[in-house]
């Protein structure tokens, strides 16, 4: 959220593992453990570096309250092209996740070609074998159901429900 001179600012976790990071540009991240070894993460509005930095301790946050490898699961639907410096700070920030990460499937709208090419781009500088994006729901859920408990997949759905929302 913001405080009194419109800067960023993290809120303290309502859950166990999550941090909501909210800045005057419009940018709010959210990271929370959901239903065992689930990392679910929303994004609006991630634009600059520091945007990054907060996004990416909250994510360290969440990973840190997980047992085990964690399955990362996120809704980037409604993220803008970035530039190219914010491009790399991100899969630099990803790869220090990757050894507690199991699966990484993120959602991300067909019709934002610029960032989902960009995105493509970061992953794959990531160098986590099992990051994906799906622009298909169905196929995401289809991809981590094999790997979660009954009770993470109930998790993810309520995650995507709530995103619809």
């Amino acid at each position: 959220m913001r405080d009194s001179s419109g800067e960023r600012k993290m809120n303290g976790a309502m859950y166990p593992g999550e941090l909501e990071v909210a800045s005057a540009s419009r940018t709010s991240v959210s990271a929370r453990v959901r239903g065992g070894r689930v990392v679910a993460l929303r994004l609006r509005g991630v634009a600059s570096i520091p945007d990054i930095e907060l996004l990416h301790t909250s994510v360290a946050a969440a990973i840190k309250t997980a047992p085990g490898p964690v399955f990362i699961c996120g809704d980037y639907r409604r993220v803008a092209p970035l530039s190219r410096s914010v491009s790399n700070m991100w899969s630099r920030a990803m790869r220090r996740h990757n050894p507690r990460i199991a699966r990484s499937a993120l959602l991300v709208d067909p019709a934002n070609e610029m960032f989902n090419l960009q995105f493509e781009r970061i992953v794959h500088c990531a160098g986590h074998p099992t990051r994906r994006l799906f622009s298909d729901r169905a196929e995401l859920l289809a991809w981590l159901d094999g790997e979660l408990s009954a009770a993470e997949r109930d998790a993810i759905r309520s995650f995507f429900s709530e995103c619809d929302g």
